[in-house]
């Protein structure tokens, strides 16, 4: 596995892990931004200027990376909007890959994440998915048995898969809430991602949760046609 790490505290391992520093154009200007490349010794990793989010999608994409780790929220979201690999938000990156929840919608789970899954090492998979609702009694069985139907089909399709939940409530509550019962060590979500901006789910998850939280979009496919989210 080759992961991209785009800050200096990450420390995690992989076969093969890139390190990336970005000299911040909206922090340094002209000479600053030499006299802080001076500063700058990189063993096995490289230096780029410009806007963090970008550059980090710009190299991720030109050496073809699996993963790209990050500490900071809200750099990795921004990362997330540029590009269509996982990328982890996490201060501590011991055993994250040893039990990993998944937040999914039925409409965006296709064969690409079922590929994501098998591809990414994580030793347990569960998946959850919460029925938003203000009053649960409004949502009909029959949508319910569809899900559960629905989710049952995954989990034969997908064989790293231990267990399904379904949840009532709202979705980042309840997501987390089920992390904590499963003692999971991370959680994923495939966000929907609309214009460039992250959908408030996982940006509830990612700021205030405490477990390393994965990150990525995918091409679906409606109504015949292949959509970005």
């Amino acid at each position: 596995m080759r992961i991209l790490v785009a800050s200096d505290s990450v420390e995690i391992k992989a076969e093969e892990v890139i390190r990336l520093k970005i000299i911040d154009t909206k922090k340094f200007r002209g000479r600053e931004i030499l006299e802080e490349r001076k500063k700058l010794k990189m063993k096995d990793g490289f230096i780029t200027v410009g806007e963090p989010a970008k550059e980090v999608a710009k190299f991720a994409d030109a050496i073809d990376v699996d993963l790209i780790a990050v500490d900071d929220p809200d750099l990795g979201l921004d990362i997330a909007k540029e590009v269509s690999k996982p990328v982890i938000i996490a201060k501590d990156f011991d055993n994250v890959f040893e039990r990993c929840l998944i937040g999914y919608n039925p409409l965006v789970f296709n064969d690409a994440i079922r590929l994501r899954i098998e591809r990414l090492p994580f030793k347990e998979v569960h998946i959850v998915h919460v029925l938003e609702s203000v009053i649960p009694q409004s949502i009909s069985p029959d949508k319910i048995s569809k899900i559960v139907n629905f989710m049952k089909d995954v989990k034969k399709k997908t064989t790293r898969i231990s267990s399904y939940h379904v949840k009532l409530g709202e979705p980042a509550k309840e997501i987390l809430k089920t992390a904590e019962e499963i003692d999971a060590s991370c959680i994923a979500l495939n966000t929907s991602m609309k214009r460039m901006s992250i959908g408030s789910t996982t940006q509830k998850i990612a700021k205030i949760g405490k477990l390393p939280v994965l990150v990525w979009k995918e091409l679906i496919k409606r109504n015949g046609f292949i959509q970005s989210l």
